[in-house]
């Protein structure tokens, strides 16, 4: 069964049902175009859909009903006979009908599920080629949850404010854990309303991607410029203030009042009751992690793939190290292969691709070693670092390689880049084409007195010599081969629709150099 719907409280309970009677969910981005939903469901050979609105079913109905397909389910619909679908009251009545006939198999297919039993089979998000059906076991899953519990320190009395997409690994494994402990969850009503939301729910911690924790840094930043000259100087005395680790009475009263002058209205915006935040999914800057520690809202990162269930590594509060992804969680195994590519050994690993035996045994050898693809490191204390990706490495033709993203991430790091793209893939060097972030960019601009539309900006002068000296800054920490000798602007945003970028927002290198091939080998005139 599967389910093609943002993230909402009927989500979660289709997913529990369909697994306690002993099926599998496939989620599905809803912001997928139909033609994609439609492959999915043909690959993983779904049965039935449970879909958001009327107009995404009609959408999916239009594309071809994939052969298998006999039911289409309508969260926000009474249902429509000519359309071929079900409401969701009509769903509910017919399902109370089935479970009062049948509770007894239910109860019996509940009693029967093993931990090697396929639970799911999730979609990765295709950075580089077709996406991949991850199957994923009701044992990969429970290990994976004992195993958060044993580090993570979440009870009955927490709360969570939920807004990720549930198709993604991440989002879901924070149901799975609540399961597990018993916290509350409280849905977001969409990403634009969570501002409010967490004034309303007063959550004690979050998950999220990096973007969100970035724009709140991003936002604090912007606010303290618009101060002016005092309110910027009282910023960065109690930044430093926080961040200063000496101890003493006198160093405990200047962290008290940088707390009272500055941070603690911070985290009032966030509720007031946060302990401890959690980013993953995506690299985290190591100036955005460090903001949120000094306003006392530790920010965790973690690594995992779809493909390990979730987590494999995390920072926990009181032993985290920042610029890592922490430490292996309890029973899974991290190494560093010869080839500097993390390997990855546990029960929460996935049994393999949907049928793809030749894809499984590419990526898990005979030791049962996930070779993840992305490059990194070991220190001494057992922290890992995340150093690339081994599909992203570029040669050049001058036979030097470049690891892209770590140069990406730098220039991610400024709130005027939404994202950077590095080319030098059999090029002579390395160029960038950089998405520059519209609301940040048109505040800076209008300081300078710089107006027009955002192509006409993009083109300016002044706004040409702010990315130059975020270039001609990153450059100064490289080697000579790695340096970006040109770069340019994109006229037009990334997005999900036009193909480069993924539902959970990372670049699709090759879609990119596709759309602005032109753009780049201008670069190299």
């Amino acid at each position: 069964m599967a389910i093609v719907a943002r993230t909402r409280p009927r989500w979660a309970i289709v997913d529990v049902g369909i697994m306690k009677a002993g099926a599998v969910t496939t989620p599905i981005y809803p912001t997928l175009p139909p033609r994609e939903v439609c492959a999915i469901l043909r690959d993983s050979g779904a049965t039935v859909a449970l879909v958001e609105t009327l107009e995404m079913a009609r959408r999916l109905l239009d594309c071809g009903r994939p052969h298998g397909l006999r039911e289409v389910i309508v969260f926000e619909a009474d249902g429509d006979s000519d359309a071929g679908v079900t409401g969701w009251d009509d769903f509910v009545a017919l399902s109370q009908v089935e479970v009062s006939a049948r509770n007894d198999e239910l109860e019996t297919r509940c009693a029967a599920a093993r931990p090697d039993d396929l639970a799911t089979i999730v979609y990765t998000s295709g950075t580089s080629g077709e996406p991949k059906g991850v199957e994923l076991t009701h044992g990969a899953f429970t290990f994976e949850m004992n195993a958060i519990r044993q580090v993570f320190p979440v009870g009955p009395d927490d709360t969570q404010l939920l807004f990720l997409p549930l198709a993604h690994i991440f989002a879901r494994m924070t149901l799975f854990l609540q399961m597990r402990v018993g916290f509350t969850t409280a849905f977001s009503h969409s990403i634009g309303t969570v501002g409010v939301d967490f004034g309303r729910i007063k959550p004690t911690f979050i998950v999220a991607v990096p973007r969100l924790y970035e724009k709140l840094h991003e936002v604090v930043r912007a606010h303290v410029e618009e101060g002016g000259d005092i309110r910027k100087r009282v910023f960065d005395w109690a930044f430093a203030a926080r961040r200063d680790k000496a101890k003493g009475v006198v160093a405990g009263v200047k962290r008290r009042y940088a707390d009272r002058l500055v941070f603690e209205g911070i985290r009032e915006r966030l509720g007031g009751r946060i302990r401890f935040l959690v980013s993953g999914a995506a690299p985290l800057g190591v100036e955005t992690a460090e903001f949120f520690f000094a306003a006392g809202l530790p920010l965790l990162t973690g690594y995992g793939l779809t493909e390990t269930a979730g987590a494999a590594t995390a920072n926990l509060l009181g032993n985290h190290r920042l610029g890592t992804v922490g430490r292996a969680l309890p029973g899974v195994s991290v190494a560093i292969g010869d080839d500097a590519e993390i390997l990855i050994r546990g029960p929460n690993v996935m049994r393999g691709y949907h049928d793809d035996e030749k894809g499984t045994a590419r990526v898990i050898d005979d030791e049962g070693w996930l070779h993840t693809g992305d490059l990194g490191c070991l220190d001494a204390d057992g922290f890992l670092t995340i150093t690339g990706r081994k599909k992203d490495l570029l040669i050049t033709a001058g036979g030097k390689t470049i690891a892209p993203r770590k140069l990406e991430a730098v220039l991610e790091e400024s709130p005027f880049v939404a994202h950077a793209v590095v080319i030098a893939d059999r090029r002579p060097y390395a160029v960038a084409l950089i998405d520059l972030d519209e609301e940040q960019t048109r505040a800076w601009a209008r300081d300078k007195g710089v107006s027009g539309d955002f192509r006409t900006l993009i083109e300016h002068p002044k706004v040409h010599e702010l990315v130059t000296g975020l270039v001609d800054a990153l450059n100064s920490e490289l080697a000579g081969y790695e340096t970006i000798k040109h770069w340019a602007a994109l006229p037009k945003k990334l997005s999900q629709a036009s193909g480069e970028l993924t539902p959970t927002l990372k670049v699709r290198r090759g879609a990119v150099e596709k759309a602005h091939r032109s753009l780049i080998n201008n670069l190299y005139r």
